[in-house]
């Protein structure tokens, strides 16, 4: 677990811009551009859940940014808490994660708050001087809800090898620098757009379940193979991660179910040592007088070692 407390808290367009920083320089979080952690505070003397949500900022640095969307009872409690609030920290967690020795065109795929992993993977590797190309299709209803969009749109016309193509759902309401295409995302628009050789292109896809699941189903109608596909699928209101296809809630429970399990095994051990006979009775074999078989008395003895099992699973609940 890390120590962090609240050094800056903005609300923008729905989203809180949380910036922690640690609170010990010796015990700070390492993680990778994409990666996510799950957090916990104090208030009112009662500890919170804790729930996840990913870090937006560059790995290397004494703080931390995590980018909220408000929706429940635990965000808007982070909303309110002051600065200097202590924040628990576990993780990091999830595989979303580049690999620059493999993957030579990363085509980053996001709907709604499924920018905000990108966001680290974008900042991350654009400040570090890395060429690889960068294409990031961002689906949002409205311009003014794409979080975000101005930096993004700042960043192509810093970074040659960066693209940015918004896809706008219902509205832009917000007048973008920069040309929108009007819809969802499609199969066709994937085949237009990404760069010629898009079988070995690797694909990150973030967002609600539903669109992380039309995506990949675009992907793999296009021949794209399954190990150039990596996503992460989460709900908009509770944003619990999905670790393949389990969320954090139900392994929760499984290693729950499975904790009560060895408690009865255990029990049944003690209960079958308690009641077992320590001096069995001679038995008599029908064999001839002159010669008897006997069973010596044996002491039956059961050793049940109580394991602590210390294994705690992240814990996130929906609001």
């Amino acid at each position: 677990m890390y120590k962090y407390y609240i050094e800056t808290s903005k609300t923008e367009s729905g989203i809180l811009h949380l910036i922690l920083k640690a609170k010990h320089q010796d015990n700070m979080i390492s993680f990778a551009p994409g990666q996510y952690v799950c957090i916990s505070f104090v208030k009112n003397g009662r500890k919170s859940p804790y729930r996840c949500f990913s870090i937006t900022s560059i790995p290397g640095q004494n703080t931390i940014e995590l980018g909220i969307r408000i929706g429940g009872v635990f965000t808007d409690s982070l909303t309110q808490l002051p600065r200097g609030t202590e924040i628990d920290i576990l993780g990091p967690y999830g595989d979303y994660v580049v690999d620059k020795k493999l993957d030579e065109y990363i085509v980053l795929i996001a709907g709604g708050i499924g920018i905000t992993p990108n966001m680290s993977i974008i900042r991350s590797l654009l400040s570090s001087g890395n060429k690889l190309p960068i294409l990031l299709l961002y689906s949002a209803k409205y311009s003014s809800s794409m979080t975000y969009i101005d930096e993004l749109i700042a960043l192509t016309k810093k970074y040659s090898n960066f693209t940015l193509i918004p896809f706008i759902t219902s509205e832009e309401d917000k007048k973008l620098d920069i040309k929108v295409v009007n819809g969802m995302i499609e199969k066709s628009h994937i085949e237009r757009i990404v760069n010629k050789d898009y079988l070995t292109n690797t694909y990150f896809i973030c967002g609600p379940k539903l669109f992380t699941t039309n995506m990949t189903t675009y992907l793999e109608s296009l021949g794209i193979s399954e190990e150039r596909i990596i996503t992460e699928s989460f709900s908009e209101s509770s944003q619990i991660r999905n670790i393949s296809g389990r969320s954090i809630s139900k392994l929760t429970y499984m290693a729950s179910g499975a904790l009560v399990l060895a408690g009865i095994v255990s029990i049944g051990m003690l209960d079958l040592v308690r009641y077992v006979p320590k001096h069995l009775p001679k038995v008599t074999s029908p064999a001839p007088a002159s010669a008897s078989n006997s069973i010596d008395n044996q002491s039956n003895t059961g050793t049940v070692s109580n394991t602590n099992n210390n294994y705690q699973a992240p814990v996130s609940r929906s609001s």
